[in-house]
């Protein structure tokens, strides 16, 4: 009986043993199981977050590039330009485009032994598309190369020319930031406020059936302004 007893107890023992075993043995499996799915996880979820890293960075690169390559294709449409301030009386401002929109700039106007001059230079960078006859630009740059407000005397020929040197007018230093739009050819003039459609009308043989025939560049920000292309005439 006693034997039966303990017989019993072992069984018992064992099957609890088993038990014990086989629940942690279950843990475990259920334990490791959880981190596996949850480093596939993880896992799945960092690729995911880098790719779609990777995608933004690439169309952001792609992007770019497509706004440099449009940049440099209008500026090269205009490179080589020349573009002046509409203007009956004596003064005349103009402004001569080199590549990647940088320019040299002039004022000049004169009365008898009186001269005025005034030389500058400065950048225009490219802002965006408009339409197929239309870019935006700002004004990046200007910087007067000779001094504002002086005077000299200078002879030429013989003749004692009292020099003073000016300003700009069309570009300021207080626009740096300011944009500006650059109208191509076949751009419709009764598109223009009154002022600048008037001033474009100045040189009207460049304007045919409300078409302007030549390049100009419009201010904005409320600034009345416009500067035409020069066309030298044979």
């Amino acid at each position: 009986m006693g034997k039966k007893i303990l017989a019993v107890l072992f069984v018992l023992l064992s099957i609890s043993a088993c038990g014990s075993k086989n629940a942690n043995d279950k843990v475990n499996v259920r334990v490791k199981t959880e981190n596996k799915v949850e480093n596939k996880t993880n896992t799945a979820t960092d690729k995911d977050t880098k790719n779609g890293k990777e995608e933004v960075a690439n169309k952001e690169n792609k992007d770019l590039s497509k706004e440099n390559d449009e940049a440099k294709e209008f500026f090269k449409t205009i490179e080589a330009k020349k573009f002046a301030i509409p203007s009956v009386a004596s003064k005349v401002e103009s402004i001569f485009l080199y590549n990647d929109g940088y320019f040299d700039g002039m004022i000049k106007s004169g009365n008898g032994d009186a001269a005025y001059i005034g030389l500058y230079n400065g950048k225009l960078d490219y802002v965006e598309k408009i339409d197929d006859l239309t870019y935006k630009v700002k004004l990046a740059k200007l910087e007067m190369e000779t001094p504002t407000s002086q005077e000299e005397q200078i002879n030429m020929g013989g003749i004692d020319i009292n020099v003073t040197y000016v300003d700009w007018s069309f570009f300021k230093k207080d626009n740096i930031g300011s944009e500006y739009l650059i109208h191509l050819p076949k751009t419709k003039v009764s598109s223009l406020d009154d002022t600048n459609r008037q001033m474009l009308e100045m040189v009207d043989k460049y304007i045919k059936d409300d078409n302007a025939n030549i390049f100009f560049i419009e201010a904005l920000d409320d600034k009345s302004g416009l500067m035409y292309e020069f066309i030298r005439e044979n």
